[in-house]
Formats: structure tokens, sequence, C-alpha cells
């Protein structure tokens, strides 16, 4: 492997890294993200995001064990947090105020993009949308519409009830 590949591969490990732990969803190596509810946190954090959603399509966003998933939601259940009602799993008051609570990184992905010019994330966007090709190339037969449009669904802001 040539020396740009490397560099280029050990910067989107250093990127994933950073969008994981301003995501909530993983560990900087060298310092353990604060969050006082651990599992717990990061679903009520997706549940304040999309307060009420599918347990499959939470199951997904979590990326969580299913053993230790529904642990937490019988967890959250009995705390009050959350509602669980067919397949379909429900933010309370109380659970939205905890997760009001849950620590927060302070520094959000949106913000970090604005380091770069419309022009500059114009180009940026085309070489991800690149990258993506090519990763699902690799992964022929395999479907990535559906998780897709979960994670626009997901993404978009929620008008609630």
């Amino acid at each position: 492997m040539n020396e740009i590949k490397a560099t280029v591969i050990e910067q989107l490990q250093h990127l994933q890294m950073f969008t994981n732990r301003v995501m909530g969803l993983g560990l900087c190596p060298a310092k353990k993200m604060p969050d006082p509810l651990k599992g717990q946190g990061r679903i009520l954090k997706l549940l304040k995001m999309k307060p009420e959603m599918a347990q499959k399509e939470l199951d997904y966003l979590a990326d969580m064990r299913k053993p230790m998933l529904m642990e937490t939601l019988e967890k959250l259940e009995q705390s009050g947090y959350i509602t669980r009602e067919d397949s379909v799993i429900r933010l309370t008051d109380a659970g939205a105020k905890a997760a009001d609570e849950v620590n927060d990184n302070p520094v959000q992905i949106s913000k970090v993009l604005d380091c770069m010019s419309e022009e500059e994330l114009r180009t940026f966007s085309r070489y991800l949308a690149r990258l993506i090709t090519c990763f699902e190339e690799q992964f022929p037969g395999e479907d990535f519409e559906a998780p897709r449009m979960m994670m626009k669904k997901f993404s978009a802001p929620h008008t609630g009830k």
C-alpha cells in the first residue's frame, strides 16, 4: 500500500473515532466519554431525537447486542422513562428530562463542518458518495437502501406528538 493511502486510512479512522464520540456511540481511546447512564443514556438520547419508534428501528440505531438492549429497555421502563406497547417504544416526559441530563459532548458535527466553505463541502460530499459506492460494491447482493432510509428518517427533525 502506498504512503498516501495509508495516511488517508489513518485519517478516516481518526475521523470515525471523533464522529462516534460526538454522536455518543463510541469512546475515544484516550478518554472515556462521560455518560452516567451508559447504555440507558444512549437509548434515551436516541429517543429524545425521535420519541416514538419501532423496537426494530431502535435495535438498529442503538447497535447493541439484543440481550443488552432488552435489559436496558426493561430498566428504562421500570424507571418510568419509556413505555412499550406492541413493538413501539415511547419516551415519557420523565425520560425526556433524563435524556437532557445525560452529559452531552459540546461538539456538534454540523459545527465542525463550518471549517469548510460551501464549495469545499460540495466537493467533499462528492468524494464521500464515491467512497460509499466503493464500500457498497464490496458487499454484492446486500440491500443498503433500507438502512439508508432508516437513517434519513432518524435524522429528520421530529414533528412529534
